[in-house]
């Protein structure tokens, strides 16, 4: 088992990664929160996070490890944010309620890599960290415009409701990155700039 926080055994409800999902039926697999690689993603094209789950979540290397290369929907994964007691199996979540003991499972999909031929219960999902780890040429903006409910979703999502963050310009017309300021936290997210005057 990982760390405790306050007796929570599953996922912080403070990293809301739900709200950086896409709400339409255009991009349907940007409705998912994916796991890779110790990491968590939630896009919608507008905003991304990436989340280290070791910071997101009580769970220990064994069960991050179960969650790797799956997606859960996002209604799904705003469920499990009410779930202090949660179990990894293999390819699901198991939502456990502590007062009636009642046992609700989740089925996750899997992830479909790059150049794999994508099959029934699979999900191919974008490439989130070849955008966020772009930090490009650093500007000086004059100006800058963004849409603020995408960056209070986007907050929501990295956990930082009530924070302070950082932003950062990756370039004239380039997503802007943002950061948390505690030292240690691997959360972070990146907004699009609105284009035009």
């Amino acid at each position: 088992m990982g760390t405790k926080k306050n007796n929570w055994l599953g996922f912080f409800k403070e990293f809301k990664l739900h709200k950086a999902c896409a709400n339409d039926e255009i991009r349907p697999a940007m409705q998912y929160v994916c796991f890779k690689n110790g990491y968590a993603y939630a896009t919608d094209a507008h905003i991304a996070v990436r989340a280290r789950l070791t910071d997101i979540c009580a769970l220990g290397e064994e069960e991050i490890s179960k969650l790797n290369g799956h997606l859960i929907h996002k209604s799904q994964y705003e469920q499990l944010l009410k779930y202090s007691t949660i179990e990894i199996g293999d390819g699901t979540i198991t939502l456990i309620d502590p007062e009636s003991k009642a046992r609700t499972t989740i089925q996750l999909f899997k992830l479909a890599e790059s150049g794999e031929e994508v099959l029934e219960g699979c999900i191919r999902y974008p490439n989130v960290d070849a955008i966020i780890n772009q930090d490009g040429e650093h500007s000086a903006a004059d100006r800058v415009k963004f849409n603020y409910n995408l960056l209070g979703r986007l907050v929501a999502a990295m956990g930082m409701n009530g924070s302070r963050v950082g932003l950062r310009f990756t370039g004239k017309g380039r997503q802007l990155v943002v950061t948390g300021v505690e030292p240690g936290l691997d959360v972070r997210g990146i907004i699009m700039p609105i284009v035009g005057d």
